[in-house]
């Protein structure tokens, strides 16, 4: 995944994402082809190391190639209408699209396979008590159906070795620009709020930052010196 510097979403914010939402593509490779299954996950931490259990129905033939894989986490996203962005000024170089913002997290490691009922059964109650409320398997069902379901299922255990984060929220606009766009897109649609936060609360102190850096430069009396434009992406 390319990750321009502004965009760069830090480990802590990523992995806060990975757990918030437990749910996520796993894609892996067999045969040459590339196979991807939506399957929600338990993060689990063993000192240095970080998994992710999951499980996949024992007819879907992902499972049968454990190996190197990758996990798409895919947070808030949202269409950036052109009318939520700022107007063009005349002296700009660059037009003023609209655009898609959004936050995603990849996980690239390895997975191997678990089949044997302790580890499907100790998963699958971690899982459930990971996204439910009041449903427990013990008290709303019974254990020989239970049984059946976790012969019907393989554990998977996702290794992560590397995990990247990346959060396009309009980092290459002005401070005051991203917040206004926030607001109007706020207005717009109130379901895309999580996307006007996210920009508000990431992409602001960026921008801030930013413009500090230059603001310094020129009080410096080095304003002559070549400022890097940012990494455009619409």
């Amino acid at each position: 995944m390319y990750v321009a510097q502004q965009h760069q979403l830090d480990e802590e914010r990523a992995w806060q994402l990975v757990c918030q939402l437990g749910v996520g593509q796993f894609v892996s490779l067999a045969s040459g082809q590339f196979d991807a299954s939506l399957l929600p996950f338990n993060v689990v931490r063993d000192g240095e190391r970080a998994m992710l259990q999951a499980h996949v129905n024992r007819v879907n033939p992902q499972w049968r190639s454990p190996g190197a894989a990758m996990v798409i986490v895919t947070g808030p996203q949202t269409h950036i209408a052109g009318t939520d962005l700022p107007a063009e000024k005349p002296e700009a170089k660059m037009p003023v699209v609209p655009t898609w913002n959004y936050i995603t997290v990849h996980l690239h490691g390895h997975f191997t396979i678990h089949d044997d009922p302790a580890w499907k059964r100790e998963h699958l109650a971690r899982l459930v008590a990971a996204h439910e409320d009041t449903w427990r398997p013990e008290t709303h069902s019974n254990y020989q159906r239970i049984n059946n379901a976790l012969n019907a299922l393989v554990g998977i255990e996702f290794e992560v070795e590397k995990i990247a984060g990346k959060a396009k929220l309009g980092q290459n606009m002005a401070a005051m620009e991203i917040r206004d766009t926030a607001q109007r897109l706020r207005a717009r649609d109130p379901l895309a709020a999580p996307v006007a936060d996210a920009m508000e609360e990431i992409a602001v102190p960026w921008a801030l930052a930013r413009e500090a850096r230059v603001e310094n430069a020129r009080q410096a009396g080095r304003s002559t010196l070549p400022i890097a434009l940012p990494d455009v992406e619409f």
